[in-house]
């Protein structure tokens, strides 16, 4: 990184030093995934306006 962009951002950094982190298991992030699925619906519905409570979006969402 040069001398200008390292003073208007204030900080350095080596992009070598970022690694990606390893290959996870993907039932566990199904698992966190469903886990979350609810709220963010239920977040999503009354930001839209419509009346859901959340146990009518488990509801919903069960089938």
């Amino acid at each position: 990184m040069d001398n200008a962009r390292a003073g208007s951002l204030g900080f350095t950094y080596d992009p070598v030093t970022f690694r990606a982190d390893p290959a996870r298991d993907v039932r566990r992030a199904c698992f966190r995934v469903r886990k979350v699925l609810e709220g963010i619906v239920h977040d999503t519905v009354a930001l839209e306006g419509n009346p859901f409570t959340l146990p009518e979006v488990k509801t919903l969402l069960d089938g």
